[in-house]
């Protein structure tokens, strides 16, 4: 058990949190504005910057424009984070929320989403605040609103309601001013440690549960799994009504035809299809590890499943195929990250092996020893709107645009710090990186 929860604690640190840097990449011919400077960076840290802190957990950009930042504080001397805030960069100029200013309900933040009317959630380790039309409103326990302070997602739904997944109370539903909790002991859930949330094409919502996190584990008999919520009902899928393989559900993807794929982390990964469920794992011959790390369907509607220690399988049209290190295709067996690219190429990122491009059927992997990153081990991938692909990783990020790679660093002077964790595409074209401790922004437009 301590295995599973480091590998899976690392995973979701690697894909999470770190320094921000941002980079503005070539302007496409029909964008507007006035011209930008051409490979300029630009780095904000708490010493330059309303930055709150240079720990960057979360990134997301507003429908006006704005970039926040979710943050969390080292303290050397307490050994643990103890706060942060969360900081907002518009037309040039900060703005800094905390529990200081009476913002939020606790400095470490989890989690941000942006509603369709405009209010911005904030997910801490205190409960939840929404920001709306300058004004904030903190939910938790204490107010009656969640069924624990610690919260782990944030879903919007199609009604506009907004679902709050907690550490221990089970998931929060917010509609037109209440609220309503659902839990275990509302036999709403299999547990009340919830992992990640989606909404189907039905309006179906499905909560993902674990029953582990860190040293906390739910009450015996509290097994895991999804379960799902539509029209005023609760259903929930789990070993014990042998739909998955393994109740750690790690990750959830709907399909063009409207199936639902649970990735687990020791049981393969499930597809739910019109009321029945198929497992696909080692034991069926289907991928080449039970460790699910990421999900992705490509263009053509072929399912990626990428694994921890297996290498990628695709599923398509009734049949799997893996690509591992083993048959020469990865790098590095230890998937991190999946992206499809306009062009239908799909690149997997990896631990140890730098990250991998499929096309037409043939594998190349770009890395430290083929000179063309700055470390083997890739924690973010993103496309730009003019083709490129950013590889973010423990050494610096890395462009690839037409055939040229290009590697920006503290060396290079680009870079604050080179542990890249998060990658960011603004509506400017901008490419804000985030790493451990600071964050860069870079202009490149002609």
């Amino acid at each position: 058990m301590e295995f599973h929860c480091s590998i899976r604690q690392l995973i979701r640190l690697s894909l999470s949190v770190g320094l921000l840097a941002v980079f503005l990449v070539p302007c496409p011919a029909h964008a507007q504005g006035p011209p930008r400077s051409q490979g300029l960076w630009q780095t904000f840290t708490t010493a330059n910057s309303g930055l709150r802190d240079n720990y960057v957990t979360a990134l997301l950009e507003d429908r006006t424009g704005g970039i926040w930042f979710g943050t969390k504080e080292w303290d050397s001397n307490a050994l643990g984070y103890v706060g942060g805030g969360v900081s907002r960069y518009f037309e040039g100029a900060w703005q800094t929320f905390s529990t200081e200013t009476g913002s939020l309900g606790h400095n470490i933040v989890n989690a941000l989403l942006e509603d369709r009317a405009g209010g911005l959630w904030v997910g801490t380790h205190g409960g939840v605040s929404r920001y709306f039309e300058g004004a904030w409103q903190t939910f938790s326990v204490e107010g009656g609103g969640l069924g624990d302070n610690l919260v782990t997602a944030l879903l919007e739904d199609q009604a506009g309601g907004v679902w709050v997944g907690t550490l221990r109370g089970g998931v929060s539903y917010y509609l037109e001013g209440g609220w309503q909790t659902f839990s275990i002991e509302s036999s709403s859930l299999g547990s009340n440690i919830v992992s990640v949330l989606l909404e189907d094409r039905t309006g179906g919502v499905w909560v993902g549960t674990s029953n582990t996190a860190g040293d906390f584990v739910v009450p015996t008999g509290a097994g895991g799994g999804v379960s799902r919520y539509f029209e005023g009902t609760w259903k929930t899928f789990s070993t014990e009504t042998d739909s998955l393989s393994d109740n750690e559900v790690t990750a959830l993807l709907e399909d063009q035809a409207g199936g639902v794929w649970v990735g687990t982390e020791r049981g393969g990964v499930s597809r739910y299809f019109q009321g029945t469920w198929q497992t696909f794992s080692v034991e069926t011959g289907n991928l080449g590890s039970n460790f699910v790390t990421a999900l992705l369907e490509d263009q053509a509607g072929g399912v990626w499943v990428g694994t921890w220690s297996g290498g990628v399988s695709r599923y398509f049209q009734g049949t799997w195929q893996t690509f591992s290190a083993e048959t020469g295709s990865l790098g590095d067996n230890q998937v991190t990250t999946l992206l499809e690219d306009c062009a239908g190429r799909l690149w997997v990122g990896t631990r140890w092996g730098g990250v991998s491009r499929y096309f037409q059927g043939t594998w190349q992997t770009f890395s430290v020893e083929t000179g063309n990153l700055g470390s083997n081990f890739v924690t973010a991938l993103l496309e730009d709107r003019a083709g490129g692909v950013w590889v973010g990783t423990g050494g610096g990020i890395s462009r690839y645009s037409e055939g040229t790679w290009q590697t920006f660093s503290t060396e290079s002077g680009s870079l604050g710090r080179n542990d890249v964790a998060a990658l960011l595409e603004d509506r400017a074209g901008g490419v804000w990186v985030g790493t451990e401790r600071k964050r860069t922004r870079l202009i490149a437009c002609p």
